[in-house]
């Protein structure tokens, strides 16, 4: 049977750990599907831990009172090949939509396909045609000379 990761989720925007307040299953007890099996305190609330997909649970690697990033492993539950398929597919759906809700017009873009840059690595394409010539030579050719001090000049 294949073992399922059950990971410390998101719970909050600004969540980056939470302290674990209790632990409502041991290893063997079967589970159903997105039930409650660990409580986290956040410095906001205290929040569930569900659990991924159906199946039994195979081991719990947290403890009680400990401080847990989110993505990491808090156990694992022991599924059934049709609920572990389930679970991937519906696992990699969620990552594919929560990709294209960050980056606005990512689906156009991959559709259509990147046009041609134009060699310095910017996707704009600049009309060297209409730019205004600038005149060969150095400033200090064209003005006879590198300007002095103010008052050698004449001013005052």
């Amino acid at each position: 049977m294949p073992k399922i990761p059950i990971t410390m989720p998101q719970l909050g925007e600004s969540m980056a750990e939470a302290t674990i307040v209790s632990i409502k299953v041991q290893p063997g007890d079967k589970v159903s599907a997105d039930q409650e099996i660990i409580e986290v305190e956040t410095d906001k609330a205290v929040m569930g831990v569900t659990t991924p997909c159906a199946g039994e649970i195979a081991k719990i690697d947290a403890e009680v009172k400990g401080t847990y990033a989110v993505g990491i492993v808090l156990g694992y539950v022991e599924a059934s090949e049709a609920d572990a398929a389930r679970f991937q597919k519906r696992a990699r759906q969620a990552t594919k939509n929560e990709v294209d809700e960050e980056i606005p017009g990512r689906e156009e873009e991959s559709a259509k396909g990147v046009k041609a840059q134009n060699g310095s690595g910017s996707h704009f394409h600049v009309d060297e045609a209409g730019l205004p010539q600038v005149a060969a030579g150095s400033y200090a050719e064209q003005a006879g000379g590198w300007p002095g001090p103010a008052g050698r000049n004449g001013a005052g």
